[in-house]
């Protein structure tokens, strides 16, 4: 199943499909967001903060922005960070 996702993912930015499109096959196939963030990671070469931003920001994990952000919160309080 990965070898397929990694696979489509591929033919999708060779033709020179956008990444909301990938984030949407990867989700679409169980992905988790941190695991889309993993993928833009190894795919594209960019840093994780840029795919947390990239994922959290996107059309397809809008639903879980506000959610994640909160939880962020709580663990960075909990760490005693701010």
């Amino acid at each position: 199943m990965r070898g397929m996702i990694r696979k489509k993912k591929s033919t999708l930015l060779a033709e020179g499909k956008n990444l909301n499109e990938i984030l949407r096959i990867l989700r679409e196939n169980g992905y988790s967001n941190i695991q889309s963030m993993k993928e833009l990671v190894d795919l594209q070469g960019i840093t994780l903060s840029k795919a947390k931003e990239i994922v959290h920001l996107s059309d397809i994990w809008q639903d879980t922005y506000k959610q994640d952000e909160e939880f962020q919160e709580k663990i960075e309080e909990a760490l005693g960070k701010e």
